[in-house]
């Protein structure tokens, strides 16, 4: 038999990626209870202190997580009409909510790990709104209003046709369009 050598192997075994995928599929499979060190390390097949070497505990992993998953959320906001880019930015943003609804739990149960995916939403808004001008607050009213809404239709469930947030988002867009 073998002996294994002494130290550090020479590639780690896991990474600050991996650990932050495997936390995102237990906190969909079984909520914020599922997502623990121990559990990250089953999941990874590691010894479950290797991830204490990327992360101080659950929260630091999941913030993380949370942040790079909204990082990733880049809807095309091409369009040449103000109503079409918020509807395009509504819609998929509902999308992806959908397919992340324990992550949206999280972040709406932790004001720390929302911070980074707020201001995230917020440069995407900004963008969706183009040269149409808003007073400050009607434009905090604004988006509020439609972050609040796709997260409702999220937080719906995943059964829950896009074509009925689609409807809601026309209503509150047309608001907003007017202001």
């Amino acid at each position: 038999m073998k002996r294994r050598k002494p130290g550090r192997p020479l590639r780690p075994v896991v990474d600050r990626e991996r650990l932050m995928e495997a936390a995102l599929q237990l906190l969909e499979e079984g909520g914020l209870e599922a997502v623990t060190m121990r559990a990250l390390g089953k999941r990874l097949k590691v010894n479950p202190m290797a991830a204490y070497h990327y992360f101080e505990d659950k929260k630091a992993v999941l913030n993380a997580a949370a942040a790079r998953q909204f990082r990733r959320f880049r809807p095309r906001l091409t369009q040449r009409y103000l109503r079409d880019r918020l509807l395009a930015l509504g819609l998929s943003y509902g999308r992806f909510l959908q397919r992340s609804v324990g992550l949206l739990h999280y972040l709406v149960t932790t004001d720390e790990a929302a911070a980074r995916p707020v201001r995230h939403f917020d440069r995407l808004f900004t963008a969706a709104l183009g040269k149409h001008r808003l007073s400050p607050g009607a434009y905090q009213t604004a988006r509020n209003a439609l972050a609040d809404l796709v997260h409702g239709f999220a937080l719906a469930g995943p059964t829950v046709p896009l074509r009925l947030l689609d409807r809601e988002l026309r209503l509150l867009i047309a608001g907003i369009a007017e202001g």
